[in-house]
């Protein structure tokens, strides 16, 4: 499973804009997590972190864009030099660099090291440190990056300038004693210095040339106060690991653990206390005065999180807008719609604001389905083992419980009509699945069907009479089945020992879908019946994503999502099913169209996706161009042909990496590329015409 997670996350990286038709409601901005934030003045500011992720402020965090890095390696630090010239860099040893502020170039550092941290004298001079005990310097602007010390036996996890001769580097070697080297000369020899410690240290910082600071893990606090030569511990009433240290003044300081905390001192270190206990596990700070500080860090080592303090540190506010839950179910009726995790929110403006309408700690709500935009039905369970079916009248202002049960796991819920309706469940005790029925708007809910020998996932009904649900046994064999008798009985149409059904979806009396996943050969498929679910033809498979849910706009529009942010279409009844760009990776659960034209999706880490058939790129747009690449499969050296003037070629690797790069055609429609020197596999070849940028697939072998 895991490669085909790295592959898909490469995929999406590559922005192959096929049809850039789905706008990120939340969270907002769409992160990952995030491990380094540094301002270049009070308003504008840069975080970095996990999988390329940039983002930036130009309004004191009160706003955050997502920029392009065009990077796939993860970015553990961000320096400006001002608020157009920053550095980032990270794993596999990259550098990026912007002079605008905005667009992001590849530097190269000559290495691959872990590169951990940076720090720029101007805009000109700048180091970096990492494993293998590397020290780079530039004193280009990054053009070139010399090697100035290293030590496979050494780990450097921070490095800080107090003037232009003058440098520090923290970290630790491979027994966990702690490591501090100086240099007087600008880097040419650094000198070791003995801390004395094995806490394996974080960060380092300088208030002035004497008096420094360098934190790590038990809770470690090291000062200076001559230039290194010594470092007193400090007590700072922790045992967790500090990640990131910051000075406003002599006397005022801060520092964040792993485990949430964040620690203040007013006197220069001797005293430490606990000014705020978050439920994220924090990774870097920094202060654009006295009053006003960042956190940037992740919740549940899943996402990036960006706190806001105004007032010194005594309160902070998250800067991340949106919903922040696992979500499970959307529903929609034109602009009013609903969204169910462990809360239940609630939107009235097609998704641009959220509202929490119904909360219960106890509860996680696994389905949501409504009859009308004020009457609905949720299924819900709690941490006790009960589960219920709730109900509102009144657009999910009040809702009401109509069925509880202790023995019986609730995770599905249908509606044929306003009155009648089905609910799956599963009871762990006797291990029997059974579906629900109610005739009266769920005042009455009575076992219908019971089975012990199948677990429901998914239900759909095309009328009052006839429906789909897909199971699995105990014995691995998946299934479809069929009740044409309003439930009371299920008859076994398809079965399958390798694939593992997720959802169904009807369009009509005879014309189903239904997807499934294959977890021993990592392979997703899409399966079709035209004859009432008699006979089921696989239709698409992928090696690249997890299906999760099917779902039909018409008879021959349709969308399939899953892992990692994965959104295919169809417009001709499955034939052909075109990758779209969800612009996120996080894992997708349920989708739902208002319209042709206006869809919502969601998924983990709160995700809610929202889809407008733009006048944009659409699906076709690739097939008007006339693009063509020849020889496809090639040996390296192929033709990139266009019926308009190609503007410029990039070719991207499977880990988001861009390999090759030419621009400048000069009006022409074709352009001969030779890959022989790179590995077999699949790239993706981004071309732009001056209007439109299109991706095709090229395969190397």
């Amino acid at each position: 499973m895991k490669k085909i997670y790295v592959l898909l996350n490469a995929l999406f990286i590559l922005n192959a804009v096929y049809a850039q038709d789905w706008q990120v409601l939340s969270p907002s901005p769409a992160i990952n997590i995030l491990r380094s934030v540094n301002f270049a003045d009070d308003q504008v500011g840069y975080a970095v972190g996990d999988s390329g992720t940039i983002i930036k402020t130009i309004n004191e965090g009160n706003d955050w864009v997502t920029q392009n890095s065009g990077a796939a390696y993860s970015l553990n630090s961000v320096f400006c030099t001002d608020a157009n010239i920053v550095y980032a860099a990270g794993e596999n040893g990259t550098i990026l660099k912007t002079t605008d502020g905005t667009n992001w170039s590849l530097q190269n550092s000559g290495t691959t090291s872990y590169l951990t941290s940076l720090y720029f004298i101007d805009a000109n001079t700048g180091y970096t440190v990492g494993e293998n005990g590397t020290i780079l310097k530039t004193t280009d602007g990054g053009t070139n990056w010399s090697i100035q010390y290293s030590n496979g036996s050494y780990y450097f996890s921070s490095v800080y300038f107090t003037d232009v001769n003058t440098g520090y580097v923290a970290g630790y070697d491979i027994n966990g004693i702690d490591l501090i080297f100086k240099t007087t000369d600008g880097g040419t020899n650094w000198i070791g210095q003995n801390p004395g410690t094995t806490s394996y240290l974080m960060s380092l910082y300088f208030i002035n040339a004497d008096t420094g600071y360098a934190v790590g893990g038990n809770g470690t606090i090291l000062k200076t106060t001559d230039g290194g030569t010594n470092w007193i511990t400090q007590y700072s009433n922790s045992l967790y690991y500090f990640y990131s240290v910051y000075f406003t003044d002599a006397n005022t300081g801060y520092a964040v653990d792993e485990s949430c905390g964040t620690i203040k001192t007013t006197n220069g270190g001797i005293d430490w206390f606990e000014i705020e206990y978050f439920p994220y596990n924090l990774a870097s700070i920094f202060f654009t005065n006295n009053n006003t500080g960042y956190i940037v860090g992740n919740y549940n080592y899943e996402k990036g999180v960006i706190l806001k303090t105004s007032d010194a540190g005594i309160n902070w506010t998250i800067q991340n807008k949106g919903v922040f839950d696992d979500l499970m179910y959307v529903y929609f009726s034109g602009d009013t719609g609903y969204v169910f995790g462990y809360n239940l929110y609630k939107t009235t403006d097609g998704g641009t604001n959220w509202i929490i309408q119904y909360s219960n700690s106890n509860y996680y709500f696994n389905s949501v389905y409504f009859t009308d935009v004020n009457t609905g039905y949720v299924i819900a369970y709690d941490y006790n083992g009960f589960s219920e079916i709730l109900k509102t009248t009144d657009g999910g202002a009040n809702w009401i419980t109509q069925y509880t049960d202790s023995l019986n796991y609730f995770y599905s819920v249908y509606f044929t009509d306003a009155n009648t309706g089905y609910a799956i469940a599963y009871d762990y005790n006797y291990y029997n699945s059974i579906i629900l029925k109610t005739t009266d708007g769920g005042t009455n809910w009575i076992t219908q069907y019971s089975d012990s020998l199948n677990y429901f996932n998914s239900v759909y009904f095309t009328d009052a009479n006839t429906g789909y649900a897909v199971a699995c046994d105990y014995n691995g064999l998946s299934k479809i089945l069929k009740t044409t008798d309003g439930g009371a009985n299920w008859i076994t149409q398809y079965s399958d020992n390798l694939n593992y059904f997720n959802s169904v979806y009807f369009t009509d009396a005879d014309t189903g879908y239904a997807v499934a996943y294959d977890s021993t050969d990592y392979v997703s498929i899409i399966l079709k019946t035209t004859d009432g679910g008699t006979t089921w033809i696989i239709q698409h498979t992928d090696t690249l994503s997890y299906f999760t849910f099917v779902y039909f706009t018409d008879a021959n529009t349709g969308y399939v999502i899953g892992s990692y942010g994965t959104i295919l279409k169809t417009t001709d009844g499955g034939t052909n099913w075109i990758t779209q760009n969800s612009h996120i990776y996080y894992d997708l659960t349920s989708v739902y169209f208002t319209d042709d034209n206006t869809g919502y999706a969601v998924g983990a880490n709160g995700t809610i996706l929202k889809y407008t058939d733009t006048a944009g790129l659409d699906d076709n747009s690739m097939a008007e161009t006339n693009i063509i690449i020849y020889p496809n499969p090639s040996s390296g050296q192929f033709t990139v042909k266009s019926k308009s003037n190609i503007n410029s070629v990039e070719i991207y690797n499977m880990l988001g990496e861009r390999i090759y790069t030419v621009s400048n055609f000069k009006q022409q429609t074709s352009n001969k590329i030779n890959l022989s020197n790179y590995p077999n596999g699949i790239y993706f070849v981004k071309i732009y015409d001056g209007e439109k940028t299109h991706t095709e697939k090229i395969v190397i072998q």
